[in-house]
């Protein structure tokens, strides 16, 4: 199997370091991933069919027996009668504001038709929005700040919030702490080592900007830190609670740890280690 991105890398939504554990995974498992590659031509010769890749610097002639065109989904709203009665729609989907109301008072959407997130989950939450709003009108809007998701690879790879190029392009400072599952026992029991948790947080606070996790069971353990960026709960709560041992979930406390390490600045850890030597007398 071949894999062409026309990205810089298989996972363009994610930051490098995780789509890479992703990448080196499928190339261990014999699959070629071609990033920078943009199909430019596809044809039959004997029997098969053949895809011309363009790379950055040369062409690549690749023969498959099967196709497929990954080029993404688009809201089906042509046959909804939405000009009828003046619903706004913008670029091809229905336009609404944060409470999911389009520019018809009487009228919501959610899913895929409205987005901006094409996830089951997301038109869950939008569905929810809609009711509380319908029961007590006008109290309750979207949170698109921490929107959850999964991309069901192997292994799995999930974020909520800014990755660090995000934060890098709206210029918000921030600091990074990180555990990897080869430290975690469950994970080397299980044989699955592979990955890491990475958090990103306001610089020199513990808020949580972003979250992403690249593990074979990335979008169970997503929820935590998901729960956390929600109510504004700082890595300290996360290395408080008692966390099962051992469980993969050890890794978002081993997070929570990581800050309480960073928060000893160099005089502190001069003056507890003289207080050590000094108790150990």
């Amino acid at each position: 199997m071949t894999i062409a991105s026309a990205s810089d890398h298989i996972l363009p939504r994610e930051d490098e370091d995780v789509a890479g554990v992703l990448a080196h995974q499928l190339r261990q498992q014999g699959v070629t991933v071609l990033d920078r590659a943009r199909a430019i031509r596809v044809s039959r010769s004997n029997g098969l069919k053949r895809v011309t890749v363009q790379l950055p610097d040369t062409e690549l002639s690749l023969d498959a027996d099967e196709i497929l065109v990954a080029a993404g989904r688009q809201p089906n709203i042509e046959a909804l009668g939405l000009e009828d009665v003046g619903v706004a729609v913008d670029d091809r989907a229905v336009r609404i504001d944060a409470k999911c109301r389009t520019n018809i008072p009487s009228i919501w959407a959610v899913g895929d038709v409205a987005g901006p997130y094409q996830f089951t989950h997301w038109a869950n939450y939008q569905a929810r929005i809609v009711i509380r709003n319908a029961l007590f009108p006008g109290s309750w809007a979207c949170d698109f700040d921490t929107v959850p998701w999964t991309t069901f690879t192997e292994p799995e790879v999930a974020r909520v919030g800014l990755s660090e190029a995000e934060a890098r392009q709206r210029g918000i400072p921030y600091d990074l702490f990180t555990a990897s599952f080869e430290d975690n026992d469950r994970a080397l029991c299980d044989g699955e080592p592979e990955g890491f948790v990475k958090v990103l947080t306001r610089k020199g606070r513990g808020a949580i900007l972003g979250a992403a996790i690249v593990h074979a069971h990335a979008g169970e353990l997503l929820a935590e830190l998901v729960l956390a960026k929600k109510h504004g709960l700082g890595l300290t709560k996360l290395s408080t609670p008692i966390h099962v041992y051992p469980t993969l979930a050890e890794a978002n406390r081993a997070i929570g740890d990581a800050y309480l390490r960073g928060r000893l600045r160099p005089r502190m850890r001069r003056a507890l280690a003289a207080l050590f030597a000094w108790l150990r007398r």
